[in-house]
């Protein structure tokens, strides 16, 4: 009796763990491409979908160059958040089905808080006594703003020839920025309200003419292997609450 009473229990369990896994792996899945400077509000919308919907999403974060890079070599994934519209306007027609604005990002000069070395124009990143970064214009969104901005003033070659590094994103620039590595860069607004940055940070807003407001564009890939779920996580994160989310960290 105690034999089988043992084998019945422990056919329980092994039934258990299989029914559990099972169920673990019937929930829905998705994958999201989110540009680094977005990770956090699309952290939070992202944790409260899963729990009204019952499903497991995995973000990929990084530079939005990168990503899209990635995108188009492994065919996979199931949303895409750029940092910009520019890479949002690369993109052909037939790589996504569905998109929505979820906030806009502007991009600013970036500096010590108290601004110690008075630094109020993007004239002055040509000056050689400064420690100027810029964000590679291939890999990361506000790599490919500052290009646009600079553009547009004249002076990108000669900022580029005199910058102490050139880095992969927008979270790399506030790293060295926090780590004294460097004067000025031009970097995403948003940065300045993550992880109470704006006690170390300041920013300098740049004549508008120069530097424009840029629309932060969710698309549906065409190769979501769940478009019904993809598109009410497009609905959701561009509902009030998301946009809400998204406005309380900058964007």
């Amino acid at each position: 009796m105690w034999l089988k009473s043992s084998v019945l229990a422990g056919g329980l369990v092994i039934l258990m763990v299989f029914l559990s896994t099972c169920t673990s792996k019937e929930k829905p899945e998705l994958l999201i491409y989110c540009g680094i400077t977005m990770i956090e509000p699309m952290n939070s919308i992202a944790s409260q979908f899963e729990k009204e919907h019952d499903c497991i999403i995995e973000i990929v974060k990084g530079g939005t160059g990168t990503l899209l890079e990635s995108i188009r070599t492994h065919q996979n994934g199931d949303l895409f958040l750029p940092g910009s519209a520019n890479y949002y306007n690369q993109m052909n027609r037939h790589e996504f089905s569905d998109t929505a604005k979820l906030g806009q990002n502007l991009a600013v000069l970036m500096v010590e808080k108290g601004n110690p070395k008075q630094i109020k124009h993007i004239n002055q990143l040509t000056d050689s006594t400064l420690r100027i970064i810029v964000s590679n214009s291939n890999s990361g969104s506000i790599g490919i703003e500052t290009k646009q901005i600079l553009d547009r003033f004249g002076n990108y070659e000669q900022v580029l020839a005199n910058a102490k590094l050139i880095t992969s994103d927008s979270k790399d620039l506030t790293r060295l920025l926090l780590d004294k590595q460097a004067d000025v860069a031009i970097n995403w607004a948003a940065e300045a309200f993550k992880n109470g940055h704006d006690k170390k940070l300041d920013v300098v807003y740049i004549e508008s003419k120069f530097a424009h407001s840029t629309p932060i564009i969710l698309c549906v890939l065409k190769n979501s292997k769940n478009k019904a779920l993809s598109t009410e996580f497009l609905k959701f994160a561009s509902s009030e609450y998301g946009k809400k989310i998204f406005n309380q960290h900058g964007f």
